[in-house]
This record gives C-alpha cells, sequence and structure tokens, in this order.
C-alpha cells in the first residue's frame, strides 16, 4: 500500500496502497470519477468479452517460511515505511476526527510486530505477513492484520526498501481464490490468509443481505436517502451505518486500524422496477478521511425494496475486479441500470501504470436475482486496464 516514468508510477502504487488502499476496501472523486460514473456510456454497445465471477482452481503449492535474512528485510521495511510515515497519518487523522472516534489511540507510541510471515513457493519475492501495532510494552493494541509485500530491486530498493507494502493492512482479501488470481498470491490468501499464516480467521462481516431499517414514508421516491440507514459491510463494519445529512462515521473490521472510516451516501437514487418490485439504488463512498482519491477504500451500491415503510436490502453490488497487488487505486462503481431482473453496474478497473484520476479498464457486471437477492451472475471485461 507503495526516476523513470514508470518506476515513479510503481512508487506512486505502492505508496497509496500501503495508506489505505485495501482490497475491499475515497474522498472526493477526482476529475471524470463521477458518481454517474467514469464508465463511458456507449459500454454496453462494446463487444463484450465475458468472465466467470469465480471459478473452481487447483490448489497452489504451499507457501514457506522465510529464512532469517528474509524475515530480518521485512522487519527492516516496515519500520522504515511505517515510522513514522503510516503512523504519523492515521495520528493525523485521529487528530482531525477526535469528536468521531470511539477508540482513541496514540500512535506515535505505537510500532509494528511482525507475528508470522510467509514466502510464497513459486514466486519467492511475494510474502505475506502477520502484524500488530504494538506500545512500548510490546503489548498489542490495535488488532492484528495482513499485508501482502512485493521485494524490491534496483533503484526502488533504495527508494522503498528491501521490501515495500502492496496490499493491506487489512483483515480480508475479498475474491482472493478465484482463478484472474496469480498462483503466487493464491497461496499467500487461499483458502484463507490467516489459515496460511496459522491463525484462527477472524469473524465474517454480515452480507447485509435482508438488513431492515425504517423508511420514514411509504413512498419509496420520498425517501430521505441522506438520513437513511445501511449494511455494514458497504464500508467493511459489521454493524449497521446510520447515516446523518450524508456522512456517518464507523469504525472498519476490515482496516481496523484506521481512527475512523467515513462513509458518504449520495442525494440522489437510481429508481427502476426489478422482477416486479420497485427498487432504489444508493450509492456509497468509503474513504478514509484524508481528503484525496487516493484516501478512497471503497465504493458500494445497495439495493432497497420499500414494504409497509420498511427499506429491505436486496443487494449490496461492489465492483469486481480480480485481485492485484500492483493496482494504484480501488476500481470504482459507475452507471447502475435496471432491466428486468437484473442489474447492470458499469466498472472503471484500474491498472499498474493508471493515475488515480483516471482508469483505463471498462467492464460490467450483471447482477442478478437469485432466491430473492442479487447476486453477481457474470463480469464482462469491456477494455482491459494498460500493463
Amino acid at each position: 500500500m507503495l526516476i523513470t516514468e514508470v518506476m515513479a508510477s510503481r512508487a506512486r502504487a505502492h505508496s497509496t496502497t500501503r495508506w489505505g488502499l485495501a482490497p475491499l476496501a475515497m474522498a472526493a472523486c477526482v476529475a471524470g470519477c463521477s458518481t454517474n460514473g467514469p464508465v463511458s456510456r456507449t459500454l454496453l454497445g462494446s463487444p463484450p468479452r465475458i468472465t466467470p465471477t469465480t471459478r473452481p482452481t487447483a490448489a497452489p503449492a504451499p507457501p514457506v517460511r522465510p529464512t532469517a535474512a528474509q524475515r530480518r528485510e521485512i522487519v527492516a521495511s516496515l519500520d522504515s515505511q511505517w515510522v513514522p510515515g503510516f503512523l504519523g497519518e492515521l495520528q493525523e487523522l485521529e487528530q482531525q476526527y477526535w469528536a468521531k472516534v470511539r477508540q482513541h489511540v496514540d500512535y506515535t507510541r505505537l510500532h509494528p510486530e511482525v507475528t508470522g510471515i510467509r514466502i510464497s513457493s513459486s514466486k519467492p519475492r511475494l510474502a505475506s505477513a502477520a502484524v500488530e501495532l504494538v506500545d512500548h510494552r510490546e503489548r498489542r493494541v490495535l488488532a492484528t492484520t495482513i499485508i501482502v509485500l512485493s521485494e524490491e530491486t534496483g533503484p526502488l530498493r533504495q527508494e522503498l526498501g528491501p521490501w515495500s507494502i502492496s496490499l493491506g493492512p487489512t483483515t480480508s482479501f475479498p475474491g482472493a481464490c478465484g482463478l484472474p488470481i496469480e498462483a503466487s498470491l493464491r497461496e499467500l490468501l487461499c483458502p484463507n490468509p490467516w489459515v496460511v499464516l496459522g491463525y484462527r480467521p477472524p469473524p465474517g462481516i454480515p452480507s447485509g443481505l435482508g438488513f431492515t431499517t425504517p423508511a420514514g414514508t411509504t413512498n419509496i421516491d420520498s425517501v430521505d436517502w441522506g438520513d437513511v440507514s445501511t449494511p455494514g459491510s458497504a464500508c467493511g463494519a459489521d454493524e449497521p451505518i446510520h447515516m446523518h445529512n450524508g456522512l456517518a462515521y464507523v469504525e472498519s473490521a476490515v482496516e481496523p486500524w484506521w481512527p475512523v472510516v467515513v462513509a458518504s451516501i449520495g442525494s440522489q437514487a437510481t429508481y427502476g422496477d426489478l422482477a416486479g418490485r420497485q427498487v432504489a439504488i444508493a450509492f456509497i463512498e468509503c474513504t478514509n478521511g484524508g481528503g484525496t482519491a487516493d484516501g478512497q477504500m471503497g465504493f458500494a451500491a445497495v439495493v432497497y425494496t420499500l414494504k409497509d415503510g420498511l427499506l429491505s436490502v436486496i443487494g449490496v453490488l461492489t465492483p469486481r475486479q480480480p485481485l492485484n497487488p500492483n493496482m494504484p487505486h480501488v476500481p470504482l462503481l459507475g452507471r447502475l441500470t435496471i432491466e428486468k431482473d437484473e442489474v447492470i453496474a458499469e466498472e472503471a478497473w484500474y491498472g499498474p501504470n493508471d493515475g488515480t484520476c483516471c482508469a483505463s479498464g471498462e467492464a460490467m457486471t450483471l447482477w442478478r436475482l437469485s432466491h430473492g437477492f442479487l447476486a453477481p451472475y457474470r463480469t464482462i471485461v469491456v477494455r482491459k486496464p494498460n500493463g
């Protein structure tokens, strides 16, 4: 999470991921990334290439424990990259959102403690690690998280250290076991990254499907979306998010080191008829509160129905770009179209050399009703991201 133009781009990718672009999972969008979507409106007429959202895969080779030299290099790299850089940023956000933070932490007194490391068998330059934030007495202050690291060579080794953080710190890597994911990454993250590192996995986050909340009206067109409640899964939380004037400040179970995650909801919803039921789709953006595009952590679209004054969630839609440790930014959700028994979500996918302003890839995911809830049916890649 981060010379020549290509090297500078890679450094930017490592930096933005290191400071909070975990897979999950967001400040004001930069030019070309509007709520209505960065993907061209001609997308649906483009020649599609269809790829399943999930497919069974062969079991990857098991990763191995690090050598003493590898462990020393990884620990040294984390110390140099996080102290004071990452921890200093967390401290600034702690102070900025002091009134909104439930658990106050003095990040300036903490340092990372590596409690487990695994090295990919097929690609020894890729590793995963379990990391805690501990105080001067070596007592754990914040939850253990997982990171993915890449070994650097050449000028980047001098700039970033022997190993740089590519993904995390986070507790979850959604979609890490699908076929599009490179085998070396699957080695470290499948069937579960915690199990690979020898830990018991933390409790999962409720999907949000079936979540209900009072609408304050019997007409879905009249719902005040700025004050609606939405499932916590939209921003990686395990408790519901209660919006007020379009904003909420939540604790993230997926990103537990951040003082708060700022959730925002669009003032306008997308309306339509889905399999004979009137629905509304609310757009959710989740950020680390830093106020820049690099602070964007994830996007979701929550699909509601209304009956007897009660809103019910039948879908939590998120981008479906395969996990990649070299992405400079999380994928974006674009225009949402409701057609018969499915919702079509346009997405902007990033390539390793893209800037945060502009994704080079376009895709769309078809979300189809199954047993009353929306599930991803297939993802169509319209234009592959560069790199």
